[in-house]
């Protein structure tokens, strides 16, 4: 399995395979909290947001996130466009305990590349397994009490 942390994935490149070219960067993604995976990534933000799924990413690399030449299109659900607006930007938010204790900010997060399953919430000084988070909201993300 190979990990990469969201913090090291914002801001990368993104190729499309059909022409070699950048398309844009990584500025946010398109997260599934039940589900605890990454859905897609989210090229630039607000209104003319591109969103590309997880089935259109044909590889996620330490240089570049290579994707399917017709696989950007417009946000399309209200989690898209809630994500190109940043609404599940984790990075920094204050995170409590399902038994409302404060764990510290949220640090980062661990992903499998090939999958977009979450591996591992960085939490303050706590390491947290994926299956920990509960919820991301407006005022903080809320973890299983037991995982911290």
């Amino acid at each position: 399995m190979n990990v990469e942390s969201l913090k090291a994935a914002l801001g990368r490149k993104v190729v499309s395979t059909a022409d070699a070219e950048a398309i844009g960067t990584v500025d946010h993604v398109v997260l599934d909290v039940p589900g605890r995976r990454v859905l897609g990534v989210v090229l630039g933000g607000g209104k003319k947001a591109r969103v590309v799924p997880w089935s259109g990413i044909t590889g996620f690399g330490h240089d570049a996130v290579m994707v399917r030449g017709d696989a950007a299109r417009p946000a399309g659900d209200e989690d898209e466009h809630r994500s190109a607006g940043g609404a599940f930007d984790v990075l920094g938010r204050r995170t409590l305990s399902d038994d409302g204790n404060e764990l510290g900010h949220f640090t980062d997060l661990t992903f499998d590349t090939a999958s977009g399953a979450l591996v591992e919430l960085l939490v303050g000084e706590h390491t947290l397994p994926a299956d920990a988070l509960l919820g991301v909201g407006s005022y903080a993300v809320v973890v299983a009490a037991a995982a911290g």
